[in-house]
């Protein structure tokens, strides 16, 4: 189950599991307590991601710990709108999101089902995580149904937002300008 608080400045913190031990996935993969996540090789920071798409960052993660129960991550969500901040808050408390940890395949190794490496490349919210035990309660219908009706309102939101990062960078408006002083060029041959 999720945990999530509001920071004076906006950002929300959440807690949760990304990795729960030796619960078979929906894929019928399963962790256990000595997989090996060489931390060491991780991108710093470890993206936050909604639903494992790499355009659609949501913040990074704070910290992480192996317990009993699994990998416990601690994450920043830093770039949200209001709209999808109160989607996400309300998601958590209504326990239809849960955590989901991506890696690469050429970064796993397995014996049979069993996960003994698993060197991350990013966590990921979503209302569909492979391992339901990432969440509070599941019901897959629902889930599919959120994912495909209003969360999709999340991934705009954030897809604009990209958008606008991009066109506000001073390599895509140098880009831009030296595409206009091309156009210029070849109308004034004309």
């Amino acid at each position: 189950m999720l945990t999530v608080k509001t920071m004076a400045n906006g950002d929300l913190v959440i807690d949760g599991y990304g990795v729960v031990w030796n619960s078979v996935d929906g894929i019928g993969d399963y962790f256990i307590p000595s997989t090996e996540f060489f931390e060491q090789f991780w991108p710093k920071p470890l993206p936050v991601l909604w639903s494992h798409e790499k355009d659609l960052v949501l913040g990074f993660v704070e910290s992480w710990a192996k317990d009993d129960f699994g990998l416990r991550v601690n994450m920043r969500l830093n770039s949200l709108t209001d709209s999808m901040r109160t989607r996400i808050v309300d998601l958590v408390a209504d326990d239809e999101l849960g955590m989901s940890s991506g890696s690469h395949h050429t970064l796993i190794k397995r014996e049979g089902r069993k996960i003994l490496q698993w060197i991350l490349r990013e966590i990921s919210l979503t209302p569909t995580p492979a391992e339901c035990a990432t969440m509070g309660k599941i019901d897959w219908a629902k889930s599919a149904t959120l994912y495909d009706g209003h969360l999709r309102e999340i991934e705009l939101q954030i897809e604009e937002q990209s958008a606008l990062k991009m066109l506000e960078s001073p390599r895509t408006r140098a880009a831009g300008d030296l595409l206009l002083t091309i156009t210029e060029l070849e109308q004034s041959a004309f």
